[in-house]
Order: C-alpha cells, then structure tokens, then sequence
C-alpha cells in the first residue's frame, strides 16, 4: 500500500487539476423521485457478507461463500439478483478463465519473453500497454505469472487503467449505465490525456 501512494497522490493530483478545467462552476440538481429509503439492515448484511467473502476466498472456501451470499441476497432483497447485470458478470468470468488459460500456452510464454521486461519503466509500459487491450486487472492476473516486479507492474496496470474504454471493466459498467453513445466519445477526450499525464510523471518518478 505505501509503494501505490506515489501513484494515488500523482492520480488525485491530476484529477483535482482538471476537474475545474472540465466542468462549469454551476451547482448541480439531482432529482430523483424513485429514491428509496436506506435499509439498515440490507446495509448491515451486505458488509458483513463482503468481509466473509474475503476470509473465504483466503480460506478457499469460493463456492460456498458465494452460496451464502446468494441465499442472503434471496432472503433480503431478491431483485439483487433476478435485476443484476448477468451479461456483463458473464463476460467477466469468461475474460478471467480465457487469460488464466492463455497464460499457460506456450506461444504466449514465448511472446512475452520476446517484450522487453528488464527495467522498471520496461515492465509499467508492457502493463499498462496489455491493460489498454484486456483490462488492467486481468492484465495484472496474466503478466503477473511471468513477471516478478510486482511494483512497476502494479504502477503499470493502475496508470494503465485510464485511457481506452477497455482499460477497465468499471468504464464499461459505467458507460451501460449511462446508455448514451456520446458519452464513449467524451470519456476517451479525459481518459486519454489522463492516462498519458499519469504515466509521463510515473515513469519520470521511476527513474
């Protein structure tokens, strides 16, 4: 955690920077007529099936962590699961066990020993280059098999998770969220530049 404070200070930084620059000083109204009222229970539940789900997944104890979780949300409140974005968790499952997969071919192995993985700023640009084609977290999972410089790949696939919209699977949740073509246009106007601030300033700082 103190190896990433360089890279949330330098991130946080650039976004308090560019947020007056891209955004009118107006207050906002939000309306929202179909708010519903905060369950203290269902919230209660919901953070403690979260830290039960972490000792299980450290105990490996997947499946029935996920039963239980399943059965909790049925008994509570049930349209977290019937109104849940299954296509996307779907297309995430599939993404993971696909490049778990890959990571152990040989063509693959031979690929990335071709790369130029010898330096800090060697192993950041291949990460944050891979997450701008798969995402940085399975990008993280897959290079993390065959590279052992854990600090620049983790600099490499945080910075990398800016720029393209399939840098990260949370600009896609977003973005099918938003359901508004323009906004795919818009997001790469600031993610890109963002991404391209970022990692100048960390692979200055890595040295």
């Amino acid at each position: 955690m103190l190896r990433m404070v360089p890279v949330f200070l330098i991130s946080i930084g650039i976004l308090l920077f560019m947020i007056p620059l891209s955004f009118p000083s107006r207050k906002l109204k939000i309306m929202n007529r179909h708010a519903e009222s905060t369950s203290m229970l269902l919230l209660t539940t919901s953070i403690l099936m979260l830290l039960f789900f972490i000792v299980a997944m450290e105990r490996d104890w997947i499946w029935q962590g996920v039963l239980v979780i399943i059965i909790a949300c049925l008994l509570l409140k049930k349209e977290a699961i019937i109104r849940a974005d299954w296509g996307i968790i779907l297309i995430i499952t599939l993404m993971f066990v696909d490049f778990n997969l890959l990571s152990r071919t040989a063509a693959f192995r031979n690929f990335l020993e071709a790369l130029p993985l010898n330096t800090h700023r060697e192993v950041m640009l291949v990460s944050a280059a891979v997450s701008q084609l798969i995402s940085n977290v399975p990008s993280a999972i897959l290079l993390s098999s065959f590279i052992r410089d854990y600090h620049a790949l983790s600099w490499g696939v945080n910075a990398g998770a800016n720029g393209l919209v399939l840098a990260s699977l949370a600009n896609i949740i977003a973005l099918r969220m938003v359901g508004r073509r323009k906004t795919w246009l818009t997001l790469h106007l600031y993610s890109i530049p963002f991404f391209i601030i970022t990692m100048a300033l960390l692979l200055a700082l890595a040295g």
